[in-house]
């Protein structure tokens, strides 16, 4: 990946994401605070450094490795099918829960769950990608680089992960979720977040734990539209089906 590529992806992504978020009900027009978070280090980085913020950052490092590109997809599988798992099991045991609490996969489902499902399913692709990145440059990049730096691999890779985990599970705490479902936040990430810095480590650079930081939340949000287009199917042939029984008793009444 070169930096024009990376440019170009997080120019799309930022546009996609303010679109949408002008679009959403709620929403305000303008760009993500994230997103401007983003673009605020990319710019700090090239003002201070004077040097190209993908490269300084090596979020474009190590992809010439074939063998890193067969690890970051077998762990998008392999983390993708644990979580697919594990979504069910939870939405089956406190699914009236998660649905009252309006439990959901992030921003992306709130922006863009009320278009069609192949609109929102195209538009996710870039929408999740500037989002996916800012937490790899804070997680796999800064926390893990600085207390590699400081300590050790070993407690740098940890302790990203840790903190990784705990901005997932902290929010369903305070919520007051199940236990169950306030352990799978916390625990799914930490382990992923070990996985990412693995990659980052033996890729040395951002650009396959991005990727693959990108496909696992796209997974997750295009498994959850899919649920959602089923309900909204299943509810339009319960709204037929009580029209035509109406319809039935009037003219059964007025015969």
């Amino acid at each position: 990946m070169s930096s024009v590529i990376c440019y170009i992806i997080v120019g799309i992504s930022v546009a996609v994401r303010a679109y949408a978020q002008k679009l959403h009900e709620r929403g305000q027009p303008g760009v993500d605070l994230g997103d401007i978070l983003l673009l605020t280090i990319f710019a700090g980085v090239w003002i201070v450094r004077r040097e190209d913020p993908a490269n300084s950052l090596r979020i474009v490092e190590g992809m010439a490795s074939w063998e890193m590109a067969v690890y970051t997809g077998l762990i998008v599988v392999v983390a993708g099918l644990a979580n697919l798992w594990a979504h069910a099991r939870l939405r089956q045991s406190h699914g009236e829960w998660m649905k009252s609490a309006g439990i959901n996969p992030g921003g992306a489902y709130l922006a863009l769950s009320g278009m069609p499902k192949w609109t929102a399913l195209v538009l996710a692709v870039p929408f999740i990608a500037s989002g996916a990145l800012l937490e790899e440059i804070v997680f796999r990049g800064f926390l893990l680089r600085t207390i590699s730096k400081r300590s050790s691999l070993s407690n740098g890779l940890v302790v990203q992960a840790v903190l990784f985990g705990l901005v997932h599970g902290i929010p369903m705490a305070l919520v007051e979720a199940p236990n169950s479902i306030t352990s799978y936040a916390l625990l799914m990430p930490i382990t992923v977040g070990l996985a990412l810095g693995w990659l980052t480590v033996e890729s040395g650079g951002l650009a396959y734990p991005w990727i693959a930081h990108w496909s696992l939340n796209y997974a997750a949000f295009a498994v959850e539209m899919s649920r959602l287009s089923r309900e909204r199917r299943l509810e339009a042939v319960d709204l037929n089906v009580d029209v035509d029984t109406a319809n039935v008793d009037t003219d059964s009444f007025w015969g």
